[in-house]
């Protein structure tokens, strides 16, 4: 029976063959057609934030116990997805904390229980900071943020560099006075650095030793000025900054000694944004829009407090993408 099976396969005629193979390679070719397509929209559908948020459960459940199984995975983060909930607070199994309020339940603090993706400076106790993620990561984590700044600051670089040289001259031609502009930042361990951006206001914007919070309709900034800042091509300079390691792509807004030393007078723990570099980008910015008073800063200061609690790749990952959208739908500049 094995012989005879043997003979008549080996003499099928030769058209009948190739017919099989083309048939297969037909059926190959729509696989891979059909898996793109797949791809294709998943993508368009944003899909890359759920494959974020799985991973970043994945990671948080590793961390902090016996990991569920898959399926509780993905149901957690479709839910927190679904929700608008941070991705941390999905955990299967896990009743939510109320961030910032020390275990103080719903009821004392009111009918509405805090925000989830910010920190209530108020209620942190004075040692919560030796707790956090920022503070208790190891070297081999900050070695990946540290490649993630540096990759991400040249990819940015690259794609920008047209863009950059237009600016530069439009700056040149808009008004009299240097492309850039070089200010004095508080950066990691409350060291001062020089920060560089592109000008967007007059030469003689501030008097000498004196610091003035941007306003609405800023009558300092220039034409040229106020339409790089509203889509913050003016930060863009700062990716040096971040080569340099006085950044980083993601952190807390880089603030002015003068501010640095007014609300931390003002506001409680405003001296704990020192824990991490300030970035480029960051959770306050893409969760708050621009602010100029007190009361903003320390609005923005909650959601600095959480970034530096729950800071990870993939949260660094995440605020890169909704900085995107920030940026397109052109929300917070002045």
């Amino acid at each position: 029976m094995i012989r005879r099976q043997h003979t008549l396969s080996s003499h099928a005629p030769a058209g009948f063959r190739s017919a099989g193979g083309s048939a297969s390679g037909i059926t190959m070719c729509v696989a891979i057609a059909g898996a793109l397509s797949v791809l294709y929209l998943c993508a368009l559908q944003e899909a890359y934030f759920v494959v974020c948020g799985a991973m970043l459960v994945a990671t948080q459940m590793l961390a902090s116990g016996p990991l569920a199984s898959p399926i509780h995975v993905a149901a957690a983060a479709g839910r927190a997805l679904g929700e608008g909930r941070p991705i941390l607070w999905a955990m299967e199994g896990q009743t939510p904390a109320y961030p910032g309020t020390g275990g103080i339940s719903p009821e004392t603090l009111g009918s509405e229980p805090p925000p989830k993706d910010r920190l209530v400076p108020e209620y942190l106790p004075e040692d919560w900071l030796s707790s956090t993620r920022a503070v208790r990561q190891g070297a081999w984590e900050n070695a990946l943020h540290r490649g993630l700044d540096i990759v991400a600051s040249l990819a940015l670089l690259v794609l920008v560099l047209p863009l950059l040289l237009l600016v530069a001259l439009a700056i040149k031609l808009d008004s009299r006075g240097p492309i850039f502009y070089c200010q004095e930042r508080v950066g990691r361990d409350n060291r001062v650095f020089s920060i560089l951006k592109f000008r967007s206001m007059t030469v003689d914007a501030e008097k000498p030793g004196t610091a003035v919070w941007a306003s609405v309709q800023d009558s300092r900034v220039t034409w040229v000025g106020r339409l790089i800042r509203h889509y913050r091509i003016d930060e863009i300079p700062q990716t040096i900054n971040i080569l340099r390691g006085d950044m980083s792509f993601v952190g807390p807004r880089p603030e002015r000694p003068n501010f640095v030393t007014q609300l931390t007078a003002a506001i409680p723990h405003y001296a704990d944004r020192a824990a991490v570099r300030p970035g480029l980008t960051g959770w306050a910015q893409v969760r708050y829009p621009y602010g100029a008073s007190i009361e903003d800063a320390r609005n923005k200061l909650a959601f600095d407090l959480w970034y530096i609690q729950e800071r990870s790749i993939w949260l660094d990952l995440r605020i890169m993408l909704a900085t995107v959208r920030v940026v397109l739908g052109q929300v917070g500049a002045r």
